[in-house]
């Protein structure tokens, strides 16, 4: 039996689409609070290049990075309105949060044909609530999140957690970075998702062997 490694967060999941709820009800907040320079920040985008090219947030949950990005404009702000923020967020988010169109599908699909293997990046509390939310915990074999062992999915050992020494191994996700980088590294057959934050052409010096974009496109490939 084979192995196959998905994704969670714009793959199986919208994650973009309800974090995308979150900092706008963030916004508002801020605004209310009279947070201008943080206001700023997230108008411009400042932070995104930040949170999506280092490693370290990529084992956080969001109130981490919220109070992280806080201290940073605003060193001495009450723990009451960091706390207020992180609240604020993650309602919003979990209003918008669910499954990927098809992504039940895939699961059954996959389940029994293959090993599957969850292998997402954030904080394990935040990415198991997540798990449990959707309900698709049993779907999985082995779940890799890099916030419990220590090294987020741009390193390739999160990858290799999941092989179990396997010949034919596929790796699904929407991350060129990351997913396809790891898939390929362990010379697995890649398959992107075209979806979420990263739906859009990107330069990368990595191709996927398969591009999608729909999660029901995968299962002729599987």
């Amino acid at each position: 039996m084979g192995t196959v490694i998905i994704d969670l967060d714009d793959t199986l999941a919208t994650t973009w689409k309800a974090a995308q709820k979150g900092n706008r009800k963030l916004l508002f907040f801020f605004l209310k609070k009279r947070l201008f320079r943080i206001v700023k920040a997230l108008i411009l985008k400042e932070d995104k290049e930040f949170i999506f090219q280092n490693e370290a947030i990529l084992l956080l949950d969001p109130s981490s990075v919220i109070k992280k990005f806080l201290s940073q404009y605003y060193p001495s702000l009450p723990e009451s309105v960091k706390e207020e923020a992180c609240i604020v967020f993650e309602k919003a988010f979990y209003e918008k949060f669910s499954l990927t169109d098809g992504a039940i599908e895939l699961l059954q699909h996959i389940k029994g044909r293959y090993r599957l293997c969850l292998v997402t990046d954030g904080s394990k509390k935040w990415q198991n609530e997540k798990i449990d939310f959707l309900g698709i915990r049993d779907y999985f074999d082995s779940i890799i999140i890099s916030g419990e062992i220590g090294t987020s999915k741009k390193n390739v050992r999160n990858f290799e957690l999941a092989c179990k020494g396997d010949e034919k191994i596929y790796v699904i996700g929407d991350r060129m970075e990351t997913d396809i980088r790891g898939g390929n590294a362990i010379g697995a057959t890649t398959i992107l998702f075209r979806n979420g934050f990263f739906e859009y052409e990107r330069v990368a010096d990595v191709t996927p062997d398969h591009s999608v974009s729909t999660l029901r496109e995968i299962m002729s490939l599987l």
